[in-house]
């Protein structure tokens, strides 16, 4: 009589592994994000005597940037790695190590010199084709539906950014001043339409995130932080708003002018206020998300990394940590497939072998 085969390791024992260095990871993210899009190209020409700042923040944004593609690089392998030996299916494995590869690449390759931008759009289209792959399979999972569902949301908006970043650079191909004449305008018009689109897919993640965030365990301690983060984005949204004035102090000037750089383009039809108030939001929710990493699932950093990811999947940044969630979220979800094909044991109670 034959004996089962031993399967791998399963549940928290098989994330362990993957658990500190990928939190370690969306942190650096966050930090060298908010610097490198938003606060480290608002400082020049804010005032006078920040020169000091400026080479500080510049320092930081280079060893942030170098530690998140070392990092990335190494988390995209030891990821692809795991998920070639995964159950999952042979397409979403496929994409999964393809992707990895071309991500890896490009991050480091941005390491040294920014990427062209046809190439940085491509590599975030792919990084949100693998996104809605590892969606549609990682909300068969209890546990990882609401994630999952933000990151199909948050790679759904990425392609629909990437479409209507096409069609504005077919409104600028013949000449900058065309764009608001009759020959142009309709391109521009289009590329807004699908980006005011894709804002409302990123408004759906965030909610997808806070509905996350403030579920299971300390609840209540959860929706107290999440709605702080509500109300600071929210007072810090009329503390931008004023920046933009003459009398307006160094503070509202550099959060007015990080959140300019930090906003998508081409704008979606969607008032100034709220697009400052749903950025702010997302930053926050990235951080704060974190707090959730000492759970036996690698989830919180792949929601924080989803959230960093969010209006940036063209940037080398933004494509490598939209990769690298959807990764994460399959190593989840192929952990759950192997707790379901484990052999039945005779001692266990049934209701333990049922499939994730």
């Amino acid at each position: 009589m034959s004996t089962p085969r031993a399967t791998p390791a399963s549940g928290p024992e098989g994330l362990a592994r993957f658990r500190p260095w990928l939190t370690a990871l969306a942190l650096v993210a966050v930090i060298a994000g908010v610097l490198a899009r938003g606060l480290g190209p608002a400082l020049a020409g804010s005032s006078v005597g920040l020169d000091r700042l400026i080479v500080v923040v510049d320092k930081a944004v280079a060893i942030g940037a170098q530690l998140f593609g070392i990092g990335a690089t190494a988390a995209l392998i030891a990821l692809a790695v795991a998920i070639v030996k995964s159950p999952l299916s042979r397409a979403l494995r496929g994409c999964a190590v393809g992707t990895a590869a071309v991500a890896g690449f490009g991050v480091l390759s941005a390491t040294a010199a920014p990427l062209p931008y046809g190439p940085a759009v491509a590599l975030g289209a792919l990084a949100a084709l693998l996104g809605l792959l590892v969606s549609v399979d990682g909300a068969r999972s209890a546990h990882l539906r609401t994630p999952a569902l933000a990151l199909g949301a948050i790679a759904a908006a990425a392609i629909v950014r990437a479409v209507a970043i096409v069609l504005a650079a077919t409104a600028l191909a013949a000449s900058p001043r065309a764009v608001l004449t009759a020959e142009g305008l309709p391109w521009l018009q289009g590329a807004r339409a699908l980006a005011t689109l894709g804002f409302g897919l990123e408004l759906t993640a965030l909610g997808l995130a806070l509905d996350w965030f403030t579920a299971g365990k300390a609840r209540r301690v959860r929706f107290a932080v999440a709605v702080v983060a509500v109300l600071f984005a929210a007072l810090a949204v009329p503390l931008a708003l004023a920046g933009s004035e003459a009398d307006a102090g160094l503070g509202s000037v550099l959060l007015n002018r990080s959140l300019g750089r930090l906003l998508s383009v081409p704008a979606p039809f969607a008032p100034d206020a709220v697009r400052a108030f749903v950025e702010v939001l997302g930053w926050l929710l990235a951080l704060v998300s974190l707090l959730r990493a000492f759970s036996r699932d690698i989830a919180p950093a792949a929601v924080c990394l989803m959230l960093v990811s969010r209006g940036a999947a063209e940037t080398a940044l933004g494509a490598a940590a939209l990769t690298l969630s959807a990764l994460a979220l399959a190593v989840e979800r192929a952990e759950d497939l192997r707790h379901g094909l484990r052999p039945r044991s005779p001692r266990a109670p049934a209701s333990v072998w049922r499939p994730g």
